[in-house]
């Protein structure tokens, strides 16, 4: 039998990230620290983490699907849909580069120390987002 922190737990966390997804902040940085808030950890809150950025990706996908067939099908035809994969791209890169180059440094934080980074990024953020307005 499933005990009842493993079931609302879920929901918890299914409610930050909904509440976050479409906010200019952190959703996975709010999720990590939700975690740490309500004592869920361990390998099965590994596996909610997983389903629920699923579920928040493809609810990405499906809000914009107008656009994302437009430019899918429009790259060999319309230059505004070549320039915006551009973009989406260039945006892009620089997070695969540093997540290559960190990824060592990440796996080797502890759970904590990981929880306090995130907190401190958030941070950083949310000074970021009040001086430029």
């Amino acid at each position: 039998m499933t005990d009842l922190p493993s079931l609302i737990a879920p929901i918890v966390l299914g409610i930050v990230e909904g509440l976050t997804e479409f906010i200019p902040v952190s959703s996975t940085g709010h999720l990590i620290l939700t975690e740490r808030l309500i004592g869920y950890e361990g390998r099965q809150a590994g596996i909610i983490d997983v389903v629920i950025q699923v579920g928040a990706i493809l609810a990405i996908c499906w809000l914009y699907r107008a656009r994302l067939w437009s430019v899918v099908s429009g790259l060999s035809s319309d230059a505004d849909a070549r320039r915006f994969s551009r973009n989406v791209l260039v945006a892009f890169l620089p997070s695969v580069v540093v997540g290559a180059l960190a990824h060592d440094f990440i796996k080797r934080l502890s759970v904590h120390r990981f929880q306090l980074l995130v907190a401190a990024l958030l941070s950083v953020t949310a000074v970021q987002m009040i001086v430029t307005g």
